[in-house]
């Protein structure tokens, strides 16, 4: 699950996930690493072993998978191998993806409120 501390190091609010590992969309397996739009609206997580990319408004019981396919590991186009970081470009038309078990940074656009395609 991912969590949100103060800066004082106080527990505040569970962001996204269960606690327990799973690969629906109120789940997640083995977070990464997050990244947080500007206006800390939605929650971008590079979900570990469920290969995908969630984002999630913060504060809901449940994210959508906009990059990756759920489950399944792949080289493909559309697909991530155990994504380990998201980073967003400064004016959120990109989203970049360390696919660490395939050895590249994917970058993908923003083409629809909860779908990213994959940029040439």
């Amino acid at each position: 699950q991912v969590t949100r501390w103060s800066r004082n190091g106080t527990y505040e609010i569970v962001v996204a996930g269960t606690g327990t590992s799973g690969s629906d969309n109120q789940s997640l397996s083995s977070p990464m690493q997050t990244d947080l739009d500007a206006n800390g609206t939605y929650i971008y997580i590079a979900d570990w072993f469920n290969h995908r990319i969630q984002r999630w408004l913060v504060g809901a019981n449940e994210g959508n998978t906009i990059v990756g396919i759920s489950g399944s590991a792949g080289a493909g186009l559309n697909q991530l191998n155990q994504p380990a970081g998201v980073a967003l470009d400064p004016n959120e038309t990109y989203i970049y993806v360390a696919d660490q078990a395939k050895h590249r940074v994917q970058r993908f656009i923003l083409q629809s409120e909860h779908i990213f395609n994959r940029q040439e």
